[in-house]
């Protein structure tokens, strides 16, 4: 059985925070729910790349500085 998908807080440098979600094959998606719009990334360096200086807060409450 593959893994599950992991939950996550993204917080951006200018303060904004996105719920967010990776799947095992590396596929990541942000929710803007207050636009009703949704980002997916091919991976956790695009992540990176289009949001420098953020951290993810994980579920499990460890974070992670991008």
């Amino acid at each position: 059985m593959s893994e599950f998908t992991r939950g996550f807080r993204l917080h951006t440098a200018d303060g904004i925070t996105y719920d967010g979600a990776e799947f095992p094959y590396g596929l990541i998606v942000t929710a803007h729910p207050d636009h009703g719009l949704a980002t997916a990334y091919i991976d956790r360096q695009a992540l990176a790349d289009s949001n420098p200086g953020a951290r993810i807060e994980w579920t499990d409450g460890t974070e992670e500085q991008l």
